[in-house]
């Protein structure tokens, strides 16, 4: 598999690749209570976990 330069698109996945140290890419999420959140509204002011559950919520 050929190497995949950081910030490019991986043709094997499709998704934007990021090395360890790297800012990641501003996006919003709806969080539990309904309000929605930006990653840039906590730049700067605390570290962010994002964690996905993917089937946390399904009777599989």
């Amino acid at each position: 598999m050929a190497d995949v330069k950081k910030g490019r698109t991986s043709l094997a996945s499709r998704t934007l690749t990021l090395a360890v140290g790297d800012e990641a890419p501003d996006f919003s999420l709806v969080a539990h209570a309904g309000e929605t959140c930006l990653l840039s509204q906590f730049r700067g002011q605390k570290n962010v976990v994002v964690m996905f559950l993917s089937s946390a919520f399904s009777s599989v």
